[in-house]
């Protein structure tokens, strides 16, 4: 594997692990946070100041669906959820809806290997509202 495909693949991995960080609780949360040696240091005991941390930093008022921000009745099942599943690549068969932001992101895993389609689909799927999500 040359240098070109590890660093593919650990992209892949991070989307991958940013994805069930939104699809799971906080304990899944703290799981995944204590694999990654850079931060391994910060991630607090199991404890309820380790909840209030997870929950401070991974909780939204509103919930990471993209026909919130970009479908005019703000429902999921019109045009946006259904863009969405076009956008889907085969093998890949969601456990919530496509436009929820774990499948996005499950997505962007998927297209590690593939550069142009990854960056079409955060440009046309992702990023018309993950800025407002975040905001």
């Amino acid at each position: 594997m040359d240098a070109e495909d590890t660093e593919g693949l650990a992209r892949g991995r991070a989307w991958d692990l940013f994805a069930d960080v939104f699809e799971h609780g906080p304990d899944r949360r703290r799981e995944h946070l204590l694999t990654i040696t850079a931060l391994a240091d910060c991630v607090p005991d199991p404890d309820d100041e380790a909840e209030a941390w997870s929950h401070r930093l991974f909780s939204q008022e509103v919930q990471p669906f993209a026909s919130a921000f970009l479908e005019p009745s703000r429902c999921l099942g019109g045009a946006v959820s259904q863009g969405l599943w076009d956008a889907v690549p085969e093998g890949l068969e969601p456990s919530l809806e496509p436009d929820h932001l774990a499948i996005q992101l499950r997505v962007m895993a998927r297209l590690h290997d593939q550069p142009e389609r990854a960056a079409a689909f955060a440009s046309t799927q992702l990023l018309p509202w993950l800025p407002p999500l975040v905001v």
